[in-house]
């Protein structure tokens, strides 16, 4: 069983990465795929229906599709609960077909994602609210100043493994605007 291992790959003209908790090969094209997830409480986890159409469980199963030539990727998403201590393991199975289909939404948001971004005005203020919601913030070096570090990592990244940044972005989650901006003489709602 492998577990932590980063991975990045491409799927039409964006890159996509993440650190699945823990995959295993188990059998013919066939692969487990888990991540450790800690909640307040249980009642947050995912079903199995929507874990098959969760974000993370298709991006991390689109890359074992294309990296490891996984079929059937058997997710098992296993929560914690902090104030009680309990715990609950999510199970579902995603085939080929079906992380292709999802994620061709995915693609659709990723689009609109770069297509709002290259609308929007790069000096609209951030939430710095969550830099340390789950642990420092991997772009924290990016915001407070020292773009260098930052940037250093993102060259490691496209230096040794040739991808191209030019049509790449990262997408700031809890770092979105989430105040009314005046852009030109349209004022924006951003939430």
């Amino acid at each position: 069983m492998e577990s932590q291992k980063k991975f990045f790959f491409q799927s039409s003209g964006h890159t996509f990465f993440g650190t699945p908790d823990f995959f295993e090969h188990v059998g013919s094209q066939t692969w487990v795929l888990g991540d450790h997830k800690t909640c307040s409480s249980l009642s947050s986890a995912l079903s199995s229906e929507e874990l098959k159409k969760n974000t993370q469980a298709n991006i991390y199963s689109k890359w074992l599709i294309q990296e490891k030539q996984a079929e059937v990727i058997n997710l098992k998403w296993i929560y914690y609960q902090r104030n009680k201590p309990k715990a609950k393991c999510v199970e579902a199975k995603l085939t080929k077909a079906e992380v292709n289909h999802n994620f061709t939404q995915i693609i659709k948001v990723a689009d609109n994602i770069v297509n709002l971004t290259n609308k929007v005005s790069p000096i609209l203020p951030k939430n710095t609210n969550s830099c340390f919601k789950y642990g420092r913030c991997e772009f924290y070096s990016h915001c407070y100043g020292k773009a260098s570090l930052a940037l250093t990592k993102v060259n490691e990244i496209t230096m040794d493994n040739k991808i191209s940044s030019e049509n790449s972005f990262h997408l700031f989650i809890d770092c979105l605007p989430i105040k009314t901006v005046l852009i030109g003489n349209n004022q924006q709602e951003f939430s």
